[in-house]
């Protein structure tokens, strides 16, 4: 492997000259430092932007192209809740309308196991949040657990402006 390349399980991305990691965001909840050798990470270099995603998908852009970015937090709702309801509900109608001994018993049971798993799945999986980098023509989008990684995903960002300002004032132009 060239050192001017990252290995992410396999999947070779190519540095620009003089690029460098200058921090991680894994979803693994690795060492930020060793996180970008696995799948699904936010990498900021000092000069790009990248997004490696399972099944060797990778999205980048240059720190100077981001025009915006923001933090979507996970928007949970009460729709299980109500869908839940919606299944007792239904169950209840299913076993006064259906005759057969063995079918009476089983389609609701079936439909109320489908309303206790909506419930279970909401209280377990509380939902990712993601951060969106805008560029004019297209956009990153990188989703995160919020409990563990929405600090570093701030400093990330933090981070990503700094490098912006750093490169708009460093740059010369000549004189006409």
């Amino acid at each position: 492997m060239n050192a001017n390349e990252l290995d992410v399980d396999g999947f070779g991305i190519g540095l620009i000259e003089g690029e460098h990691v200058d921090m991680a965001v894994g979803s693994n909840g690795e060492d930020s430092r060793r996180s970008w050798r696995t799948r699904d990470v936010l990498l900021l270099t000092n000069r790009r932007v990248i997004q490696i995603g399972g099944g060797h998908s990778a999205k980048a852009a240059l720190i100077g192209d981001i025009e915006s970015v923001e933090i979507v937090p996970s928007r949970e709702g009460y729709s299980a809740f109500a869908w839940a309801g919606v299944s007792v509900v239904l169950s209840l109608v299913l076993y006064s309308m259906i005759d057969h001994s063995l079918g009476k018993i089983a389609a609701p049971l079936i439909v109320l196991g489908m309303g206790i798993y909506l419930i279970v799945n909401r209280m377990i999986d509380s939902g990712q949040s993601a951060v969106v980098f805008r560029t004019a023509g297209s956009e990153i989008e990188w989703h995160f657990d919020a409990k563990r990684d929405v600090g570093e995903v701030r400093q990330l960002v933090n981070r990503l402006f700094c490098a912006k300002l750093e490169s708009k004032t460093t740059r010369w132009f000549a004189p006409r």
